[in-house]
Parts: structure tokens; sequence; C-alpha cells
């Protein structure tokens, strides 16, 4: 018991430094500018942030059957993912998972980051076509050779992965299609959701310009073992500045405003862990993979 206790209070400590770190990110300035948004803009932010964790429980259960504690643990794995490095949270999911006693749960974990990949590549793919289709979404810098490049990195490891799929991938062929049709849709909703974010802000964003940030967010999202992703992506619209300043600031604050929610987030997350776990007997659930 007294084991259990501190290893819950070292938890509870671990989040909230993971919440105060990622707050400090957020400039005072802005931190004083999100007070006095609408509600509108954090129902959209809420919605960006858990759409994800929704998303992973479609396919965690479909993979292991598991119902209890499922969305908490996919929750905190996102966070984790998101405010500390990419991979922490398939680590601890991981770690759940063993606790849980489902079988081989790595091959599952991996099997879906590496679908996640590939749509995300694909989903890049799709955004950059109207760069090279309209010439006025053209930022400072980039030229076609520029673009092109960054196609043949994306394009050259998903041609790799598709072709070793079978090397690569464990799960059954049906819920090889479940899992990237449930990414896809994750995909097209959290980006989707970014567009009302960043409209309650700046009303007057066109639609080039939202695409504009759209590939830059995908883009950045793909970049491996990078924390504050949309800090990164907030400094990339101002490094540009094509936009112009109101824009600029809509897209700052939008980043500023999911990281908010996701601080809060953590909060919540740290006083759950304070909670005692109820007794789960220790069970086989069926393996990973059907």
């Amino acid at each position: 018991m007294a084991r259990d206790t501190i290893m819950r209070g070292a938890l509870v400590i671990l989040w909230l430094a993971i919440a105060i770190v990622a707050l400090r990110h957020i400039p005072a300035g802005s931190a004083a500018a999100l007070k006095h948004l609408p509600g509108g803009f954090w129902l959209a932010a809420l919605a960006y942030v858990l759409v994800h964790p929704l998303a992973d429980l479609a396919i965690f259960r479909r993979l292991w059957g598991v119902r209890d504690g499922m969305f908490g643990a996919l929750t905190r794995r996102f966070l984790s993912n998101e405010l500390m490095f990419a991979y922490s949270g398939d680590v601890y999911l991981f770690a759940w998972a063993r606790t849980r006693g489902i079988a081989a749960p790595l091959h599952a974990i991996k099997d879906v980051s590496v679908l996640s990949a590939l749509v995300g590549n694909g989903v890049t793919i799709a955004l950059v076509v109207p760069f090279l289709a309209n010439k006025g979404l053209a930022t400072p810098g980039l030229t076609f050779p520029h673009i092109a490049l960054s196609c043949a990195v994306v394009i050259a490891p998903s041609i790799g992965m598709i072709g070793l799929r079978r090397r690569l991938l464990r799960m059954t062929g049906p819920d090889a299609l479940f899992v990237t049709g449930v990414h896809l849709v994750r995909a097209v909703a959290m980006l989707g959701l970014l567009i009302p974010v960043w409209l309650t802000v700046e009303p007057g964003l066109t639609l080039d310009t939202c695409v504009l940030f759209l590939t830059l967010r995908q883009l950045i999202s793909g970049l491996p073992f990078m924390p504050g992703k949309d800090m990164l992506f907030a400094g990339a619209v101002a490094a540009i500045g094509k936009a112009g300043g109101a824009a600029s600031i809509a897209a700052a604050l939008g980043a500023f405003g999911v990281v908010g929610v996701e601080v809060a987030l953590a909060l919540v997350v740290a006083a759950a862990t304070l909670i005692p776990p109820g007794v789960v007997p220790a069970r086989r659930i069926r393996p990973g993979h059907r």
C-alpha cells in the first residue's frame, strides 16, 4: 500500500511538472489575450485535443477488447507524446497494457504507429498539392524544387513501408484497413477543427491562408522526437510572416489555446492519479492481433 501511494505521488508530481513546463511556453501577453476569446474557441480546441484519444480508443478496443480505464490511458499517451516527446506516450501505453495482461501489446502499438505515419504522409502530400496548383500559396524562399524535394522525402519512406508491409505489420488485413480508416478520419477531423479555432480569433482569414497554416501544421506534426509542436507551429507562422499580422496572431493564439487545453487535461490527469485504482483481477486478454 505504501509503495502504491509513493508511486501515485511521484506520478502526480510528474504530471504537474509537465503541465508547468508546457504552460511556461505560453507568453504572458498571449495568456492575457486568451482570457477574452469566446467559448467557441475553447470548444473547438477541446474537440481538437480529444479527437486523437477517441480515435485511439476505437482502434485499441478493436485490437485488445479492453474497455475499463482505456480512455484515461490513451489520453495520457496523447498528452505524453504532445507535451513531452514523441513515443514517450507509447512507452506508457505499453507498460499499461502489460499490467492489464494484454498479450504482445508492443506489436499492436507498433503497427498502429506505422499506419498512422503512412496516413499522415498521405494527408501531407494532399495538402502540399495546393502549393503546386496555386502560386499565391507559395511562401518566401520556397520554390518548386524545394517543394518537390519535400514531397520526395515524404513519399519515399511511405513507399518503403507499403512495400514491406507484410514484414512490418503483424495485424490482419481487416484490422489494418480499420485502423487506416480511423487514422484518416482522425487526421481530417483534427485539421478541420483547427479552422474554427483560427476563425474565432480572426474571422477574416482566407481559404488560402487556412490551407497554408494546415500544411505547415501537418508538416510539423510529422517531425519525430519533437515536443511542443504547437509552439513550433506558432514560431513557423511568425517566421514566414506572409499571411499578415492578424492571421499570424490567430495562428499563434490557436496554438497557445490548444496547449492551454492540454495543460488543463494534464492537471486533470494529475488529480485523477491521486484516486486509488479499483481492484482489477489479473486476467489474460485476447492477443493484441487477431
